[in-house]
């Protein structure tokens, strides 16, 4: 049986994006179980530097790819992925687990760990605009990066441990519509439709 997981995302949960973003002054991103984005910290867009790279050195085709690559990554292992971005900015992806199960990713970058610009291209004209913009961008050392994805992790416990993120509908009743779907043909018995579902029969 297939459910769907896809996400909603309750307004607990963009207002701790949204804060989250603001403070760090950096991008986060939640992100469906099979990569949609679902909610912006802050609804921003990608910064200045990134908009550039895509218009002039490869569209968000490439950023999608390696976001999917590194959800999957993170999927595997189960805990936090910390990546060059292919424009050398940072990027963190972490996976969501509710009830056992992969339900999104909470993703957030675009910051620097390096103090000089990374050279993108032979334009000195557009290496120099990428060099302004990427040097806007906020800087943490790699202490200061241990520290924030030490608070990121508190911010996801406290996600998964207040029930911020749920099932779009009610999962043990789409189990137990599922179960009664696929056995119209033969006698069901009430112990096998809580089993399927995961629930006692009272």
């Amino acid at each position: 049986m297939s459910l769907s997981l896809e996400l909603i995302l309750r307004g607990e949960v963009k207002k701790l994006l949204d804060h989250f973003a603001s403070v760090m002054k950096i991008q986060t991103v939640f992100f469906s179980a099979d990569g949609a984005i679902l909610q912006r910290g802050r609804d921003l867009s990608n910064c200045r530097y990134c908009r550039l790279v895509q218009e002039n050195l490869g569209g968000p085709d490439v950023c999608f790819a390696l976001d999917r690559s590194r959800q999957r990554e993170a999927e595997a292992v189960r805990r936090p992925v910390c990546y060059h971005c292919h424009a050398g900015l940072r990027e963190v992806m972490d996976p969501v687990f509710a009830d056992g199960k992969n339900a999104g990713f909470i993703g957030f970058g675009q910051f620097r760990t390096e103090k000089k610009p990374p050279r993108l291209t032979d334009d000195p004209t557009l290496q120099a605009r990428l060099d302004r913009e990427f040097m806007k961008r906020p800087y943490f050392s790699e202490d200061e990066l241990n520290d924030l994805l030490g608070l990121f992790a508190m911010l996801m416990d406290y996600i998964v441990a207040r029930e911020l993120v749920v099932w779009r509908g009610d999962r043990v009743w789409e189990q137990v519509r599922a179960t009664i779907e696929s056995s119209l043909d033969r006698p069901l018995k009430l112990s096998e439709v809580a089993r399927r579902a995961g629930r006692s029969e009272s």
